[in-house]
């Protein structure tokens, strides 16, 4: 389970489904899973729109090196980075 959320992929799924079988409103669902409206209605929206499975938090760790942050957010120093990455020889 991620560090960013306490629920995994089932539970998030049976949150959902008190909140439209039982018909509980969304401030006695945020309210008893101490969760935010806006983390109730992505769940809402990714299970309907992508399914179950998207309901389960992403495993890749997104860690920028130091050399990047520097650099700036642009795309160009991505590329940046890319070209120097292909001329040391580094496999993408």
């Amino acid at each position: 389970m991620s560090k960013r959320c306490k629920f995994n992929a089932v539970e998030k799924l049976r949150i959902l489904m008190e909140h439209e079988k039982e018909y509980s409103t969304v401030e006695e669902i945020t309210y008893k899973y101490e969760i935010t409206k806006y983390a109730l209605s992505t769940w809402k929206y990714k299970c309907k729109k992508y399914g179950i499975a998207r309901l389960e938090e992403s495993k890749i760790s997104k860690k920028y090196s130091k050399k990047l942050k520097e650099t700036g957010k642009g795309i160009s120093a991505v590329i940046d980075i890319m070209r120097e990455c292909i001329i040391i020889g580094v496999n993408f």
